[in-house]
């Protein structure tokens, strides 16, 4: 596979994997380059998809699977700027920005733990709208209050964002929500999934299950979580 992306597009899907795993297993193909893992909390199920119109150029006759320690981009990534160029061959990847290049062998594929299966759970039957950048904005604010915050859908489908301290509550409001249902989520790793994510955001979720987060990152990139809920 050879590609030119934008920097910053590439950060964020090295970013957005590096804030779950260490490691991460990349599926590429003629269409786009996917990957799926769980933290090693197993709290959060995480699945990338950053397609080709992501891409300044992008060619790929093949099915490449490439196994790689997330750190070893670092010092590349605080190199680049502007666009990167990549090619993934058999058994490692080359990168180039401007003056600088950096070669990765991939690790072996039994180091990274296996790919999760795909998760269907039928009763989450509550969905939310909302813009990204507002809920960013009330997480980021609630944590100091406390570490998990309340979602709540009502009957008038009206969904509320609480969190509680000493019976002092700090709320956001919105009006939007379907089916009522409420549960208790992580702050800290809900600001670690909404950090990259742009625009709207769907939430789906129910009475104590894990809620599914879907959106956009970089340009077309698309980008899925499931989190556990908390006691």
């Amino acid at each position: 596979m050879e590609g030119t992306i934008k920097y910053l597009d590439f950060k964020d899907f090295i970013n957005l994997m590096k804030s779950n795993v260490d490691q991460v297993r990349l599926h590429i193909n003629s269409s786009r380059i996917t990957a799926s893992a769980i933290d090693n909390s197993n709290v959060v199920m995480v699945n990338i998809n950053l397609p080709k119109e992501s891409f300044e150029s992008y060619y790929c006759n093949d099915n490449i699977t490439a196994c790689i320690y997330l750190d070893k981009l670092i010092p590349f990534m605080n190199l680049s700027y502007g666009f990167v160029e990549m090619i993934f061959m058999s058994d490692k990847v080359k990168l180039s920005s401007r003056n600088y290049s950096m070669s990765i062998n991939y690790i072996e594929d039994k180091l990274v733990k296996p790919d999760p299966n795909s998760v269907n759970i039928i009763e989450l039957t509550s969905n939310i709208t909302v813009e990204s950048i507002r809920l960013k904005e009330f997480l980021k604010n609630a944590i100091k209050i406390n570490d998990k915050v309340l979602i709540e859908v009502n009957n008038d489908n009206e969904t509320t964002f609480m969190v509680e301290y000493n019976n002092n509550y700090l709320t956001y409001k919105i009006d939007n929500g379907y089916c009522a249902a409420k549960t208790l989520y992580s702050i800290d790793y809900l600001n670690d999934i909404l950090k990259y994510m742009k625009g709207q955001i769907t939430m789906k979720f129910s009475n104590n299950h894990p809620i599914q987060i879907e959106g956009k990152f970089a340009t077309y990139g698309t980008i899925e979580y499931l989190l556990a809920p908390r006691e």
